[in-house]
Order: structure tokens, then sequence, then C-alpha cells
């Protein structure tokens, strides 16, 4: 019998919530037409819009749809407005086939761009996996022309927003990069396990490292599996 218990994500602590959608609009929509959340349902503004603003808690995905010749000059608006928001951690965009990342230093400064995959080096245990999960949205249909990720403890879920100007938030949330944002248990326990095997121990393991280490366990391989088998868990690794 073997037992595996891990999580599909973690939760950073909420204390502050983010007008960020709402400040975009009205800040960008003088100039532009924009649709965001509210305005799903608007299919007639969907299809018109020359920008979409697409968040979730702690991320969004900002997609640009007015003509060639401004998308460069919409960009870069769009990047000023972000650069100067102390909510905002990191912003995500496509330069010439490249994938850059400012990060908002939250003084009124910020550091990059620069090539993402050189923006983390050594950044491993406040990012996990960074450059790995940036990859996957990337070559995914859905990567936005701009993506964001929220500064800790900032949240634009709704749910977060204080009846009162002052009252405390102390709720959990995620969505982010960060590693409050990224970094989940996992526990395995049976036969051929090794005891008391802990993660500082062996490297972090990754969300599909778990489909290959249950093939493991069975003798088998997994044809499919995009991770890596946790061989060193078990205890004919000694």
């Amino acid at each position: 019998m073997f037992l595996i218990i891990s999580s599909d994500h973690s939760q950073s602590e909420v204390t502050r919530f983010s007008n960020l959608p709402s400040d975009f609009k009205q800040m960008l929509g003088g100039t532009y037409s924009v649709a965001g959340q509210e305005d799903r349902t608007d299919a007639k503004l969907i299809e018109n819009a020359e920008i979409i603003f697409a968040n979730n808690d702690r991320a969004a995905l900002i997609y640009i749809f007015n003509s060639p010749e401004r998308e460069d000059a919409t960009r870069n608006d769009i990047l000023e407005f972000l650069k100067k928001r102390v909510d905002v951690d990191l912003i995500f965009y496509r330069e010439d086939s490249k994938f850059q990342v400012i990060q908002v230093l939250g003084n009124g400064s910020c550091c990059g761009p620069e090539d993402i995959k050189t923006f983390f080096v050594g950044k491993e245990k406040l990012y996990p996996n960074a450059v790995e999960r940036l990859e996957g949205l990337m070559t995914g249909d859905k990567w936005g022309d701009i993506v964001i990720s929220m500064r800790e403890g900032c949240s634009m879920n709704q749910e977060f927003k204080p009846a009162r100007e002052g009252d405390e938030i102390l709720h959990g949330d995620h969505a982010g990069l960060n590693s409050s944002d990224s970094l989940v248990p996992l526990l395995i326990w049976g036969p051929t396990i090794q005891p008391n095997k802990k993660d500082g121990q062996w490297n972090t393991f990754r969300a599909v490292d778990i489909a290959p280490t249950i093939a493991t366990i069975f003798k088998d391989t997994h044809p499919k599996a995009d991770g890596q088998s946790l061989e060193e868990i078990f205890i004919d690794a000694k």
C-alpha cells in the first residue's frame, strides 16, 4: 500500500486588496477601448476592444488587439502605467521573439527589461520554477501580450476588498509566481520509500513529477509525462 498526499496549489497571505483592474480601465480607457472581467458578457465590447484585461486573483493577462502600427505605442502606454504600481511585482512581455521581464521595485524605480532566463538566475527560491512555468504559458495559445504577477500580499480578488477603508485583511490567495504561491507539500508513504526522507536532501519536486513517480512505484514508465520520477526517495536508491 502506498499513500501520496500533495496539493494543487499553495496560498500566500493577503494583506492588501488591489484596485488594479479598475484603475487600469480608468487610466487607459480614455485613450483605448478597454474590456475587463466585468465586461465578459458584453459581446460587442469584447469584440471591439483594443485592450482586454483578464485577471485572476494575483495575476493578469493583457491582450492588445488594435492595429499593428499602434501596437508598440499601446504596449508602451500599458508598461508605463504598470511600472508605477506598487502592487505589481513582475511584468512580462515579448519583444523581438524574446520574453522580457521588468521588476517593479516599489520605490518608484524598476529593474529591467531583462531576458527571463537571465533575470531568474539565482532567484529560484523566490520564484520556484518560474522559467519553466512561464515558458509553458508563453508557448500556449492563451499567453497575453503582457502578463503581470502581483506583489506578495496583494490580491485583485473582490472578496478580499474590505468593507471599510483601513479594515484588516488576513486571507490566503494564489496565482502569483512568488514562493508562497508556488510551493506545496509532498508526502509519500509506502514499503519501498525511504523513511524520513525530506526535501532538504533532494531537489524540490514539481507537480509534473508525481505521475512518473507513481509509474516507478509500479515498476513502469509514464510515456507522456513531462516530469521526472523522484528516484532518490526509493529504498533501492541508497
